[in-house]
């Protein structure tokens, strides 16, 4: 018996395409891309001296800056502000920790450490507000901008904690 023809591939035959993946999550937005949410005084100079940076740049280290956290009342975060020198143009990024204090007691009680200790900016809000948030690390800022030639640039913030209480 003469061998039959191998047959044709067919468009039915062709694996259908895979729907787009919806469950990848949307790349979150950073403060560039949005209104600066707070008003802030105007930018002044006195003899080549300005009244305070240019704030180019916010986000969090986990937290949408849309969504926020999954719990506006206990979250703990990394904040970032980018500055830059408005004379020099030199930048350089504000590093705070900012948590809310049932977020706090969160971190405490799943790391179980006995204490926090904190060798960098922190801030606490009663709940998430990203306006309130902006408004006291950028009122600080400004309240210290100029004290030296040199912009002050805010120790990195880390988190140690000890599950033993000292002395046992």
């Amino acid at each position: 018996m003469p061998e039959l023809p191998e047959p044709r591939a067919t468009l039915r035959d062709a694996p259908a395409p895979e729907p787009p993946d919806n469950r990848k999550p949307a790349p979150a937005l950073v403060g560039r891309d949005l209104p600066f949410p707070i008003k802030l005084i105007p930018l002044t100079s006195d003899d080549g001296k300005y009244n305070r940076p240019n704030f180019l740049n916010y986000y969090f280290g986990k937290t949408d800056l849309v969504k926020g956290p999954e719990d506006p009342s206990s979250f703990f975060d990394e904040f970032f502000l980018e500055a830059q020198d408005p004379a020099t143009k030199h930048r350089w990024t504000y590093e705070y920790t900012v948590a809310s204090p049932s977020g706090l007691q969160s971190v405490m009680s799943e790391e179980r450490f006995a204490s926090l200790y904190f060798d960098g900016p922190l801030v606490i809000v009663p709940r998430w507000d990203i306006e309130m948030i902006l408004h006291t690390v950028t009122e600080e800022i400004i309240k210290h901008y100029g004290e030296t030639d040199e912009p002050i640039e805010p120790k990195i913030a880390t988190i140690s904690g000890d599950a033993t209480p000292t002395g046992q």
